[in-house]
């Protein structure tokens, strides 16, 4: 569930920056039909240089736009404040009783509704992404002192306008806006949405990081782009993927509202593994008991479990793209997890290691410490005294007998073989004494020889190193 969580990501990250450009950009349709045919081709022109500016970093991106979207959110919480006074009685809208009430009331309708009212909530699983790329207090703080009443109070006055005028047409979050103020809130709106999809790409940036070092991705290049925060990477592979494919899909649907299908499956697909996620942790890492772990992640599971139903009457309209994206994602972490460069995926994985005791001889029955890690992963610790002959093959035989399901007769046994040379800087008083070093490390017994391993199942992996 976390590895098909986290491989949604990618497919939201893909979507987030074209919806969010593309609806910033109609509101310009509001004021004038002028730059209706230019609307994707000026989205496309952002995208691009969005894309091509991550290589500075983000750390450098953020004091550029960290003033912008403090005075975006305070606009528009100004202009939801304006809204509600048209039509102050929207603030009932806070009492869950009208949700419940709409959801009851109205089957599947009601159900169906709520694949539009989640639009409002997209976002918010690019904050545990980004929680390994900025921490978890800068997005606690933000979230509940500025964004979130910034949010409410513009829905809000969105909804008042209806309220007060049920046959309004035309995009509501610019109708709150007075006429001479339509271009620059959509030069406003514009670099929000910039930084809005930032969000994602930093997130699946350090995702894509996080991945590779549990073993559960390909490697690629990684830049640090600060020298003060780790979280601070740029990760050009995944940069330039995504670029592609976000313009794609910009040029293909064209509109906001005909990506709007698309947008959110994949996020309500995140959220609802998240939280079956909760459970687990509770259990596992808070130790919480079973009832009160299972009533506490239940209650938030059935919410999201509403959401996740409603979005998917979406799949059709462009729901699988994400989803699609995302299995690809999926599939390529789990090929890669233990399938070595052999092109075999191995059955049983063994972590061997071998002991050699301050004692003569070790007996037979404490030859042998066998742990269970995971499924198909055993870790065997083998023990020989100063005077024993290690015979690997016979203690693996040991091992067998115990429980640990080994294929003897098809092991293949990886040792590490390091290839030494002498550094020309040093001085040739050093570098004589290093090349009696290096002259007895080549010529020592390997590793096949001093264990007794069959020669023909064994693979040396190793490197040069110069000393």
């Amino acid at each position: 569930m976390g590895l098909f969580g986290a491989a949604l990501i990618y497919g939201d990250g893909i979507i987030t920056p074209a919806i969010s450009v593309l609806s910033a950009l109609e509101g310009l349709n509001v004021a004038t039909d002028v730059f209706k045919p230019h609307v994707v081709s000026i989205a496309v022109a952002i995208l691009f240089v969005l894309f091509v500016i991550q290589s500075r970093g983000t750390a450098q991106i953020a004091k550029a736009f960290g003033p912008v979207m403090l005075l975006w959110f305070v606009v528009i919480a100004v202009l939801g404040v304006a809204g509600i006074f048209r039509y102050p009685a929207v603030i009932a809208a806070v009492d869950p009783r009208y949700g419940i009430a709409l959801l009851t009331g109205h089957g599947w309708s009601g159900v169906a509704v709520l694949g539009g009212v989640f639009l409002a909530m997209t976002g918010g699983e690019a904050m545990y992404a980004d929680m390994g790329h900025i921490g978890r207090n800068p997005i606690r703080t933000s979230w509940y002192g500025l964004v979130l009443p910034a949010l409410l109070l513009n829905y809000a006055g969105q909804v008042a306008l209806y309220l007060g005028d049920p046959a309004m047409d035309g995009n509501s979050f610019f109708r709150l806006a007075p006429s001479w103020s339509i271009y620059p809130l959509v030069g406003l709106a514009t670099i929000a949405t910039i930084i809005a999809s930032q969000a994602i790409i930093t997130g699946s940036f350090s995702l894509t990081r996080q991945a590779m070092q549990l073993g559960w991705f390909p490697g690629v290049r990684i830049r640090q782009t600060s020298s003060d925060e780790y979280g601070q990477i740029y990760v050009p592979f995944v940069n330039w993927t995504m670029m592609v494919l976000t313009v794609m899909l910009t040029v293909s649907y064209g509109s906001s509202d005909r990506l709007a299908g698309a947008y959110s499956t994949a996020v309500s697909t995140t959220m609802l593994l998240t939280t079956a996620l909760l459970y687990n942790v509770m259990r596992d890492r808070w130790r919480w008991p079973a009832a009160l772990a299972l009533a506490t992640s239940g209650l938030f599971l059935a919410v999201d479990f509403a959401f996740f139903s409603a979005n998917l009457f979406k799949i059709q309209e462009g729901g699988w793209i994400p989803l699609m994206f995302g299995t690809l994602v999926f599939i390529v972490m789990v090929s890669w997890q233990h399938v070595a460069q052999m092109r075999a995926l191995y059955e049983t994985a063994i972590a061997l290691t071998v002991k050699f005791e301050d004692i003569p001889r070790v007996a037979p029955r404490d030859r042998i410490e066998l742990a269970k890690l995971a499924e198909g992963f055993w870790h065997i610790t083998v023990h020989f005294g100063f005077v024993q002959v290690p015979d690997i093959p016979a203690a693996l035989r040991q091992a067998k007998d115990r429980g640990c399901p080994i294929d003897l007769e098809d092991a293949v046994y990886f040792g590490a073989r390091d290839a030494v040379v002498c550094s020309k800087r040093r001085s040739w008083l050093v570098r004589a004494g290093l090349r009696l070093f290096t002259l007895m490390f080549r010529n020592s017994v390997r590793a096949v020889d001093l264990f007794n391993i069959p020669s023909e199942n064994f693979l040396e992996v190793g490197r040069q190193i110069e000393i």
